[in-house]
């Protein structure tokens, strides 16, 4: 994860971006200790102390605190290419942690972590591994509160509907998918199905398919020996042309490229391994 600004409490020179109408080109998490109001898209959301914002890249808001000022804690933050955040986790749309503090600790670890980035080596390489450890545990503690009852009494009814929609295409990766069968079964135009699901996840679904799916590839490709058909197949794609092109756009390597180099560095690390032994 690459960390691009932020600050705990307040405490920073760094300006809070109160209006984004163009969005910002990075992931921003807020953590709100006064009560506060967002505007994002035609949506008006009013906020309670306590409770929480991820805003997707992108996307167009506007906040507002009555004294004018930012006392919370945030952080703009950009996964690495190839990183994906989890499947239920919910942007542009509040929650309420039942661990505040702890998540606002967090913040303020990574935030220290990221001035240590810049020193040099070990400590740079330490702090790299510490950020990834700590955003990794941010990050299941915002997917717990996703789907915590005190979220769910807050934010719309649909919310669960698609967070569990989400998961089963996740789980039968090898079915169609479509926005018309989708939007079908939950009785609603294909346009609103779709402006409902960027809203609550912060990506099309068209695209969030594809990340799946190729996501999955990428995992059946370093732990099976399963042909390029088959993987193609097994992650939705009739056509293996097809998967090939995008798996390629998306990671930037071939899926044989991707299988040989996992290999290649399993087979390294078990020669090291042989090395230690003896």
């Amino acid at each position: 994860m690459n960390i691009q600004k932020g600050c705990y409490a307040g405490r920073t020179e760094t300006g809070f971006p109160f209006s984004c109408p163009s969005g910002q080109d990075c992931y921003m998490l807020h953590l709100l200790r006064e009560d506060g109001e967002y505007w994002i898209h035609d949506m008006h959301y009013p906020m309670k102390a306590g409770s929480g914002i991820l805003i997707s890249p992108g996307t167009s808001y506007l906040f507002y605190c009555s004294d004018g000022s930012c006392n919370d804690d945030w952080i703009c933050f950009q996964p690495e290419k190839g990183e994906t955040l989890p499947f239920s986790l919910v942007c542009n749309t509040p929650f309420q942690p039942d661990d505040f503090e702890n998540c606002a600790t967090l913040i303020r670890q990574l935030l220290k972590e990221n001035n240590a980035v810049h020193l040099p080596p070990p400590a740079r390489l330490n702090a790299s591994g510490n950020i990834n450890a700590l955003f990794y545990v941010l990050l299941n503690h915002l997917t717990a509160a996703c789907f915590s009852q005190k979220s769910r009494e807050t934010i719309s009814p649909y919310l669960q509907k698609f967070q569990l929609l989400r998961l089963q295409i996740q789980n039968s990766l090898s079915e169609e998918h479509t926005i018309t069968r989708h939007a079908a079964e939950f009785c609603m135009s294909t346009s609103h199905f779709q402006h409902l699901y960027s809203q609550f996840f912060g990506v099309s679904f068209q695209n969030d398919l594809i990340q799946m799916r190729i996501s999955h590839a990428e995992k059946l490709l370093q732990t099976t020996l399963l042909s390029m058909e088959q993987i193609a197949e097994a992650c939705g794609y009739s056509n293996s042309t097809h998967f090939f092109r995008q798996f390629k756009k998306i990671k930037g390597i071939s899926p044989a490229r991707c299988r040989k180099v996992t290999f290649l560095s399993k087979s390294e690390e078990s020669y090291n391994d042989k090395n230690i032994c003896s």
